[in-house]
């Protein structure tokens, strides 16, 4: 019998107490696993059917076997997860084993790129290294332009605004 133990994180489906808001359809709710406490019963985030999220504390987390007591809020595993755990379970059972050597020399290997500075440093300091360069270009063009004996040229007089056209007065 497949027991998955509860942790944050985790998505269960949730049942309130018949008294307690459960849907008229009886359709469980969706839940994320807020807390697990000491007793074994869980805390939840449940969302209700319009999306509402709300707490809901110490649910009794009914596993294969296990009496559900209607009258109490409980929560449950969905198909998918009790299946994958049946599966994994069956492994394990049969003596299959995980052979995570080439994952231990990879992770051995991304560390040794990590504590040297890792491409996101070298990328960093590329990156800082241009930027200097430009703004030391920059300010060297304009310290040169601002140096130059040749002062601008003068801007022209404004133009006078043209002279009101004559009126005829009549006598």
């Amino acid at each position: 019998m497949t027991r998955i133990p509860p942790s944050i994180g985790r998505i269960v489906l949730f049942l309130p107490p018949i008294d307690g808001g459960r849907h008229e359809d009886g359709q469980p709710f969706g839940a994320l696993v807020a807390g697990v406490n000491d007793d074994g019963t869980i805390n939840l985030m449940a969302a209700a059917r319009d999306g509402t999220p709300y707490g809901v504390q110490n649910v009794v987390l009914v596993q294969e076997g296990d009496e559900i007591d209607l009258d109490r809020a409980h929560a449950f595993w969905m198909a998918y997860q009790k299946g994958q755990a049946a599966k994994a379970e069956q492994l394990q059972a049969a003596g299959a084993t995980v052979d995570l050597a080439p994952l231990l020399d990879r992770l051995t290997a991304l560390e040794g790129v990590l504590e040297a500075g890792g491409i996101f440093h070298q990328l960093f300091e590329r990156t800082k290294t241009e930027i200097a360069s430009f703004v030391q270009d920059e300010i060297a063009a304009l310290e040169t332009r601002l140096a130059s004996p040749a002062a601008p040229a003068p801007l022209p007089p404004p133009e006078a605004p043209p002279a009101p056209a004559p009126t005829e007065q009549t006598a």
